[in-house]
C-alpha cells in the first residue's frame, strides 16, 4: 500500500494535533488517523479545493499545502496559486474579472451573483485585491464552512464534525448472511516494496522502544507478532452495511484502507470481531471517541448504511468528544 499514515504522522507532529495518540520524543506512540477539525488548518485547505476544483483534495496535494501552511504561507497565497493553476484554467479558461466573480458565487455559494455583489468584488478586484485574496475570504466564511461540514481531508478521522457526518449516514436494516472473508482480500502490498498494509500499519504504529499500544485495551505488545491488525469496522460489518454489493475491487480496496485500520491486542480484536457499536466498545474509555470517530468516517466514506441501534450507540459515544478526547498512552 502507499504509505499514507507515515505522511499523515509527519504532518501530526509538525501541528501538534491533539487527537494522534501521543508523542514520546517526536515518536508515535499509536497512528491512528489524525482528528479532523473543520475550523482549523486542515479545514481551510480542504475548502479551498472544493472552492476551485469542485473536489476534494488528493493525498499527496494535501499534504504538500499543509506544509507550506505550517511554513509560513498563508490561505490568501495559497489560494493565489489555485488561480494561477494548470488545473484552474484547464476547467475554465482566461476568465476576466466579472467571470471569476461569478465563479466564486456559483462554487461556493451556489448561486449568481447579485447586481450589488458584482459591483462590489469587481471594484475590489480592480482596486487591488487578489484573485486568491477573494477566494479564500469567501471559501473560509461561515457560511461555506457550514455548507460542507461533511467534508474531510483524506487520510484522517472526523473530529469536529463528526456527528454531522453521523447525520448523513443512510440508516437501513443490515443484512446479515452470505459474509465470508475470502470476499475482502487485504494485507496487499500495491507500491511492491515488500511492505504489505499490516506491515505498514506495524510500521507506523511502533513506538521508539520497540512496542505497540493498543489502544482499545491499553495494553502494551513488545513483538510484531503480537498484534492485530483490527478493521474499526469489521469486514463483517461492512458486508452487512452494504459490500455485499460491491465489485471485489471495492472489497479488496476497503479491506486495505488504513484510516479504518490500527493494531491491537489479540484479545481486543477477537472480543471485537464482527460486532458494531451497538454491540460493543473498547474497553478502555478514552478510546471509545476515536472508535466512534472512525466507524463514522469509514462508513460516510464508504456510502455503509448503520442500523438504528448502531446509529444511537454512536451518537451517544460522540456526545463530548472534542480533539483532547482519546486516551494518551503511557510513556514507552
Amino acid at each position: 500500500m502507499k504509505r499514507i499514515r507515515p505522511l499523515l504522522l509527519a504532518l501530526t507532529l509538525c501541528l501538534g494535533i491533539a487527537g494522534t495518540i501521543g508523542v514520546r520524543d517526536s515518536q508515535p506512540a499509536a497512528a491512528i488517523s489524525p482528528y479532523y477539525d473543520h475550523n482549523a488548518r486542515e479545514g481551510s485547505i480542504v475548502r479551498l479545493y472544493s472552492s476551485y476544483f469542485l473536489r476534494g483534495p488528493d493525498q499527496d496535494g494535501f499534504n504538500y499545502w499543509t506544509m507550506m501552511s505550517i511554513s509560513g504561507w498563508d490561505l490568501r497565497r495559497i489560494s493565489q496559486v489555485f488561480a494561477e493553476s494548470q488545473e484552474f484554467k484547464n476547467r475554465y479558461g482566461s476568465l476576466d474579472t466579472p467571470g471569476f466573480v461569478s465563479l466564486v458565487y456559483w462554487n461556493v455559494l451556489n448561486r449568481s451573483v447579485d447586481r450589488p455583489g458584482a459591483d462590489y468584488w469587481q471594484g475590489r478586484l480592480g482596486g487591488g485585491m487578489s484573485r486568491g485574496e477573494m477566494m479564500a475570504y469567501f471559501s473560509d466564511s461561515a457560511e461555506y464552512r457550514q455548507r460542507t461540514i461533511t467534508s474531510i481531508a483524506p487520510g484522517w478521522r472526523a473530529g469536529s464534525n463528526a456527528a454531522a457526518l453521523l447525520g448523513e449516514l443512510r440508516v437501513a436494516t443490515e443484512r446479515p448472511t452470505g459474509f465470508d472473508p475470502d470476499l475482502f482480500p487485504h494485507w496487499d502490498d500495491m507500491d511492491h516494496d515488500g511492505c504489505d498494509t499490516r506491515c505498514e500499519v506495524l510500521q507506523s504504529e511502533k513506538r521508539r522502544d520497540g512496542t505497540w499500544y493498543s489502544l482499545w485495551d491499553g495494553k502494551t505488545m513488545t513483538s510484531a507478532s503480537q498484534p492485530e491488525i483490527d478493521h474499526v469496522v469489521s469486514l463483517a460489518e461492512a458486508w452487512d452495511s452494504g459490500a455485499y454489493g460491491w465489485t471485489p475491487t471495492q472489497r479488496d480496496w476497503f479491506a486495505d484502507w488504513q484510516t479504518n485500520l490500527t493494531a491491537v491486542t489479540s484479545s481486543a480484536n477477537q472480543a471485537h470481531s464482527g460486532r458494531d457499536a451497538a454491540e460493543w466498545v473498547p474497553p478502555l474509555a478514552g478510546a471509545r471517541c476515536a472508535f466512534a470517530e472512525i466507524i463514522v468516517t469509514t462508513k460516510f466514506t464508504w456510502n455503509l448504511a448503520v442500523d438504528t441501534a448502531e446509529k444511537a450507540a454512536l451518537g451517544r459515544l460522540l456526545t463530548g468528544c472534542t480533539s483532547g478526547s482519546t486516551v494518551i498512552p503511557p510513556v514507552a
